[in-house]
This record gives structure tokens, sequence and C-alpha cells, in this order.
């Protein structure tokens, strides 16, 4: 059963609790670390405000930064771009950005009824830092609400998973659960292990294009070029000698 994944409450003792500080029943960003889970703590942003948590850290030989959102309902347009700002030292790992984001993608899909949208700021973020929209991407066609809004008795769906494009098929499972404690409904996502993160390609020069006359040519071109456009010209020998 998917609600049997949900953790229990001695579970949530005994992890590792990054939380903003809250007040009274106000909502909070906050991630949670299962207790066992190896995961190495680097790093971790809490916003005063209570709308994002950032944490960076290492689970399985690898780097990755969790960021959990819950924006403003009605947003400035400069909320995501505070998130990506506060996450900016850690955005060179794989990332997974998840919670309630308080806007849907796409009005027609997204909403019922159906609305017309003017981008939000979300998707800019998406594109940015190449991020999927897991369930969607699964479900391309599928209706499925995560939220229902009494005073303007609308379905939408608000929560999302976001995950680095190269963490996508690490994906075993992903799926809306009921609502439970919340008047949204939990996202529940299942990755698989051992995932190791593609090699960083390295450049390498083929030497024998240094003894191919046109290649000489077109870089010693290249080279003046650059010398013309940016400073005075080298004399002969200077920098670089041409045989």
């Amino acid at each position: 059963m998917w609600g049997s994944c949900i953790p229990s409450l001695q579970k949530l003792k005994r992890g590792q609790i990054y939380s903003t500080s809250y007040s009274g029943y106000a909502r909070r960003a906050l991630i949670f670390i299962a207790p066992g889970d190896p995961f190495q703590h680097k790093g971790h942003v809490l916003d005063p405000d209570a709308r994002y948590a950032v944490l960076f850290g290492n689970p399985e030989g690898w780097e990755i930064c969790l960021i959990n959102v819950y924006a403003p309902n009605v947003d400035s347009g400069t909320y995501f771009g505070e998130v990506v700002r506060a996450a900016s030292p850690y955005l060179t790992a794989e990332i997974i950005l998840a919670g309630d984001s308080n806007c849907v993608l796409d009005g027609t899909l997204d909403q019922d009824p159906a609305a017309a949208y003017e981008t939000p700021q979300l998707v800019d973020t998406m594109r940015e830092l190449q991020l999927q929209d897991l369930w969607r991407h699964r479900n391309p066609t599928l209706r499925k609400y995560s939220c229902y809004t009494p005073v303007a008795n609308t379905y939408s769906r608000l929560d999302y998973c976001l995950v680095s494009e190269t963490l996508s098929p690490l994906i075993q499972a992903i799926a809306y659960l009921a609502c439970y404690i919340s008047d949204n409904s939990p996202l529940l996502v299942k990755f698989k292990k051992g995932y190791t993160r593609p090699a960083v390609l390295t450049w390498h020069l083929l030497l024998e294009a240094l003894s191919d006359a046109p290649f000489e040519g077109a870089v010693w071109d290249g080279l003046m070029q650059y010398f013309d456009a940016n400073c005075e010209r080298p004399r002969p020998g200077d920098v670089i000698g041409r045989q």
C-alpha cells in the first residue's frame, strides 16, 4: 500500500529534520532524511519566512540539492527567483525540487474548470535548471488534482516533484496519495538505489591536428582575429611561433 510508505512519527523523531521556523498552525518548509539513510550533510539554507528549505548533501557517493517549497498564494513574481538564489551555491549537483508551488503549469490539464494562464515563473525556473515535471512526464494527458479550493470551486494540481533530467531514469514510481493531514495531496516518489552520476566529459586536443596545415592555418587566423579585436597583434615570437 502506498499509504504505508508515509513515515511514522517514531521515524520522524529518529531521522534528520531540516525545517524552517513556524508559529501556531502556519505551514512550514521541511526536509526529512529517514534514519539509516546514507546521507552526508554538507550545507543547508532555511528561509526565515518559512517559504523554502534547501539541503545539500551526499547520499550515495554523489551530490544532491533538495529543495522543499511552499509558495505564497499570490506570487509577486520573485519567489522562485529567490529560491534559486538561495540554492545557487549547490546547483551544480543533481536537483530535486518538490512541494506546494501554488501555481498550475498547464491551465488546461492541471485545473478543473480549465482556465487560461500566463506562463508561471516556475516554468522559467524549470528551464533554467533543466528540471522535469516527473508526474506529467509519465502522464502526459492524464488529469489529476492535488488540491480543492472551495471558494473558487476549482480542482488544481499544485504539488510537484521536479528533478534534474538525468535523474528521470532513476524513478520507480510516482503517485498522488489521498489527503491525510492537509488540504493538499502528498506526492510519493520512489527512487531506485545505486545511482551513479554520469561522468563529466573532458575535452582533449587531437594531437594529429597539430600537423594538419589547414587546421594550423585556421587556428592562426583565429588568434590574429582575437588580437585584432582585443589588443595589439603580437610580434613574431612574442606569444607563439608559427613554424
